[in-house]
């Protein structure tokens, strides 16, 4: 998947970067493959990006993609709300929970 970045734009405010891009693809593409497309481009980690949008028209190929890549975990934790968060989770956090909550009820 090619993703082509449109807008960067910083926000000194809430410490993170707005950002703005396109893709062409049959399919829609996952968060997590969108995720490292962009911490390969930028050299941001993963854990900082939180993708807000993914809007593709229909019977297009063509779709954009608004994330915010924040500078540091603890303002996304701050700035974030729950379900956002929660819906950006990856599926081996969410494995990494399921575990932890079965290891707890076995005590």
């Amino acid at each position: 998947m090619e993703l082509k970045i449109i807008e960067n734009n910083r926000s000194e405010v809430l410490k993170r970067n707005d950002i703005i891009g396109e893709f062409d693809q049959k399919t829609i593409p996952q968060k997590e493959e969108i995720r490292k497309n962009l911490s390969a481009q930028l050299n941001i980690p993963t854990n900082r990006m939180v993708i807000r949008k993914i809007d593709v028209k229909f019977g297009s190929t063509k779709g954009k993609v608004i994330v915010k890549a924040y500078d540091t975990e603890e303002n996304l934790n701050r700035i974030e709300a729950k379900f956002v968060k929660k819906r950006n989770e990856t599926k081996k956090t969410e494995a990494k929970k399921e575990e932890e909550n079965a290891e707890e009820k076995k005590e």
